[in-house]
């Protein structure tokens, strides 16, 4: 790490501090209305959210500590494909003002190379303290937003990778790849899919797709570390998902509850606690893991996905696994969250599960109020002990600790473009 990254991490660990002293707000006695562990009362009501971000006061008040640090634990979506239009001026006058840290980008926001580039040079230029997030779903094959038709190119799926190439050969490949994600302005692309392809062509979402890079865990390893060393080689951070393991379900949770009875964590977990592993300077092996909206009994007995659940994020992935980096969210408002759950409980118990980032793609239903009413449900929660303090401030530092990896020098080949 530089010596810049190093205080930053640190300063941010002082922060942390300061934080813990100050200590939680007295926490209401639990009574019948007590749902997902916290207290209904404390819920901001349809009528208060109904207000627009400027009528909330994001627009004219200066954020506080408290306000900065949930900030960066929020990404979401929007509709917009110029710097103009009025969903982009909303995220863009969040992320200048920091109350929020990351912006997604759908394939709706992409229309051609030079629109995007110019699209999030205009977020990445906001006088901002902290660099925002600019993250998109560029696996290749199914998934893929910058694509021949946005002037970019088409990219193989990655079981068409692992069939066609070595590990040493997908590393070159993806290094292209990574260049034309790096060359868009993109420091994020949420990837790769470490599932293993155990259910086939049953799993709708997975296996059917051509998401996997097989059944060996140790094949699905070598190819990851080679996509993942690529984004590294043009300063991008990567995610290893779908935690714990979306290649043994027979549904999608895009579409509804999804359970994974087949799952087998000694081998769907070891993608996940390879990559876990610190490398010589201390950074994970992936710089996030993004958790899925996956139930199994033997770690949720109560049918909640991993998303929700403190034995699945927590202690799975921070104490089994080791991991030291950030962990984010899938999309929560697919409808394996979105028809089982009140977003604003969803969001609250998928943070004290132990997620780092909130991510709401706002892809159907747009609202361009939604960071703004995320970032009052969070702060309300914090104020009212539902959250505790401490662990805003530890996902903070875990948060800033990442994105002091962009600011390394050691990125050969990052400007020389698409």
């Amino acid at each position: 790490m530089t010596p810049r990254a190093s205080t930053i991490v640190a300063a941010f660990w002082l922060c942390l501090s300061a934080v813990a002293v100050s200590g939680p707000v007295a926490r209401a006695q639990p009574d019948a209305n007590e749902i997902g562990g916290w207290i209904t009362e404390n819920l901001l009501s349809d009528d208060e959210l109904s207000k627009s971000c400027a009528e909330a006061g994001y627009f004219n008040r200066k954020p506080d500590q408290l306000d900065l640090m949930i900030g960066q634990m929020i990404m979401v979506g929007f509709t917009g494909t110029r710097p103009n239009d009025p969903g982009t001026q909303i995220l863009h006058r969040l992320v200048s003002r920091g109350f929020l840290g990351g912006v997604f980008f759908a394939g709706h926001n992409i229309t051609g190379k030079d629109q995007i580039r110019n699209l999030t040079e205009h977020f990445a230029n906001a006088a901002t303290p902290s660099a925002p997030l600019l993250g998109l779903d560029q696996e290749g094959g199914f998934v893929q937003r910058l694509t021949r038709k946005t002037g970019h190119g088409n990219w193989l799926a990655a079981q068409r990778v692992a069939g066609k190439m070595s590990p040493q050969r997908a590393y070159a490949y993806y290094r292209t790849l990574a260049r034309q994600v790096a060359g868009a302005g993109f420091n994020v692309n949420f990837g790769p899919v470490v599932d293993l392809d155990v259910t086939g062509r049953k799993n709708p979402i997975i296996g059917r797709q051509q998401r996997s890079y097989g059944n060996d865990q140790a094949v699905v390893t070598s190819y990851a570390r080679a996509f993942v060393r690529a984004h590294r080689d043009f300063g991008v951070l990567t995610s290893a998902k779908h935690f714990p393991g979306h290649g043994s379900s027979l549904k999608d949770s895009h579409k509804g509850f999804t359970s994974i009875p087949r799952w087998d964590p000694v081998r769907e977990l070891h993608p996940y606690r390879q990559l876990a592993k610190l490398d010589s300077s201390g950074r994970p092996g992936v710089d996030m893991i993004m958790v899925g909206h996956l139930h199994n009994p033997s770690y949720s007995a109560n049918s909640k996905p991993a998303t929700l659940e403190y034995a699945a994020v927590h202690d799975l992935i921070r104490r089994d696994l080791s991991f030291t980096g950030v962990t984010i969210t899938d999309d929560m408002q697919m409808r394996a969250i979105r028809d089982n759950y009140d977003w604003r409980i969803a969001a609250v118990d998928a943070v004290k599960a132990g997620n780092d980032i909130l991510l709401f793609a706002n892809i159907d239903q747009p609202d361009p109020g939604l960071a703004c009413k995320l970032h009052r449900v969070m702060v309300r929660a914090v104020l009212s002990d539902d959250i505790s303090r401490m662990t805003v401030a530890r996902s903070h530092a875990r948060i800033q600790a990442m994105k002091a990896w962009l600011t390394r020098s050691e990125r050969p080949d990052k400007d020389k473009g698409q």
